[in-house]
């Protein structure tokens, strides 16, 4: 179940584009939002000390930001709790979601801060490689309308490792959260794709099926030779609404955790894109302090 879900904002209105899918999955879930904003420190940046007192400054700007974003949510029903913290947007996300009981980090991928100065596009992809907690990306740009309403089918790409089916409950979870269904999905090397081998590939596919049909979601299953990020990014373009992908695995052979089909698969696709770590796992209470925080 998805209990709490980390926002890091910027000041942007390009980093705010994550708000809106985040505030469907609270809505939903019963979730916390959590509204993270990191100053980076002007001795960090600018090579020279300032006073104690304009670092206090520049965390109350960014918390009052928070607030003011903050408000409009909460008059809507939706838990929400602002953070204000000096440091690094980086490890200031990581550190939040590492520190307590964080379920989902929702970033948009492209942002520049007035507050911190920090492009998001840059920071989701290190927070991304970073982080053990699942990362949903929203892509941001100026030209695009991102597609975050009426999400009803995420494809979950399968690489026959146990580690690609490490978003599956996560994804499952989400799912249960927009009402939506799951299509996994195993691409194969054309002339390796036999009769047989879909046979089987379709029964271990139906093996993690059952799981997360468990949890009452609706499941759907593909078998198609192919390209892998070619006929994935095929897929999403045709039938999918979200991507829900892991990553930083090590199986032997095509892998889709290895990191090159994940990122170009995430990179291209025009859709949300859930990214899990291998060894994703919940963590515990965020309740600990983070230091510089403004509460």
């Amino acid at each position: 179940m998805i209990k709490r879900l980390l926002v890091p904002l910027d000041g942007s209105g390009l980093a705010e584009r994550a708000l809106p899918l985040a505030t469907a999955i609270a809505s939903h879930s019963g979730a916390e939002l959590l509204l993270l904003s990191a100053v980076v420190p002007s001795e960090q940046w600018a090579g020279m000390a300032s006073p104690a007192s304009e670092s206090v400054q520049e965390l109350a700007a960014a918390k009052a930001y928070l607030d003011s974003v903050a408000e409009p949510l909460s008059g809507h029903g939706i838990k929400v709790r602002t953070l204000a913290v000096s440091d690094r947007a980086a490890p200031a996300i990581c550190g939040a979601a590492e520190s307590g009981n964080v379920d989902m980090i929702v970033i948009a991928t492209h942002g520049r801060s007035g507050l911190g100065t920090w492009y998001a596009g840059s920071v989701a992809d290190r927070v991304r490689r970073t982080s053990d907690v699942p990362v949903l990306l929203v892509h941001a740009r100026r030209e695009t309308t991102p597609r975050i309403t009426g999400i009803e089918c995420i494809l979950v790409p399968i690489d026959g490792s146990e580690a690609s089916e490490a978003v599956v409950p996560i994804a499952s979870d989400l799912a249960n959260a927009l009402e939506a269904s799951l299509l996994l999905a195993r691409i194969v090397p054309s002339v390796q794709l036999t009769r047989l081998l879909a046979n089987d590939i379709r029964a271990h596919l139906e093996r993690v099926a059952e799981r997360a049909r468990e949890q009452g979601v609706k499941v759907e299953l593909l078998v198609q030779a192919g390209d892998p990020v070619e006929a994935l990014l095929e897929i999403a373009r045709d039938q999918a609404d979200l991507i829900a992908m892991t990553t930083n695995g090590t199986p032997p052979g095509f892998s889709l955790t290895s990191g090159s089909v994940a990122d170009a698969v995430s990179r291209a696709a025009q859709l949300p894109c859930l990214m899990a770590s291998a060894n994703t796992h919940l963590r515990g209470s965020l309740d600990a302090r983070v230091t510089g925080a403004v509460l």
